[in-house]
């Protein structure tokens, strides 16, 4: 037995040479190497809900939002306002649509008239004392929710003064 022949069983011959053992071999590495960078990018955080915060051109009006959202967790917004004219209300509009599908369902402070305006819900608010105002909407995406991008306008009117930003967030499963 110590001299017994080596025997090998083509158990591959006419399905699959060398040449195709390597193309599989290839793959295989290709898989890996996407497996590792997705767990890595998991681990980073950059496949996770982030926030994101644009400010308008004149640097009164600031938002933080979802720039990154899922299916079923907490989600808020934040407007921010400076030099607010003393004695001015801060009149907030918000798309329904970022309502529904963000599921934002409280704020704080809580405003004072509450209309629609077209697509939009209007919040009016009490001057605030100070020069500075800030609002913080808070609530949790529907399980269901609209897969996708989301792009919104939040307008803000105190006085005669009109502030835009224009945002963008994606909601993810």
């Amino acid at each position: 037995m110590a001299d017994a022949p080596e025997m090998q069983v083509p158990t591959l011959e006419g399905v699959a040479g060398p040449r195709e053992a390597r193309g599989a071999r290839r793959w295989r590495r290709l898989g890996l190497v996407l497996l590792t960078l997705v767990v890595a990018m998991s681990c980073l955080g950059w496949l996770g809900p982030r926030e994101s915060t644009v400010t308008d051109g004149t640097g009164r009006l600031t938002v933080t939002y979802p720039q990154l959202a899922r299916s079923g967790t907490e989600s808020g917004l934040m407007v921010e306002v400076e030099d607010v004219e003393p004695g001015t209300a801060v009149v907030i509009e918000v798309p329904v649509a970022v309502i529904d599908r963000l599921g934002l369902e409280g704020m704080t402070p809580e405003p004072l008239v509450q209309t629609s305006a077209g697509d939009a819900v209007r919040l009016r608010f009490a001057a605030p004392p100070g020069g500075d105002f800030s609002v913080q909407f808070a609530g949790r995406l529907p399980t269901r929710a609209d897969l996708g991008p989301l792009s919104f306008d939040v307008r803000v009117t105190s006085g005669a003064d009109e502030l835009t930003v224009d945002t963008r967030t994606w909601v993810l499963p």
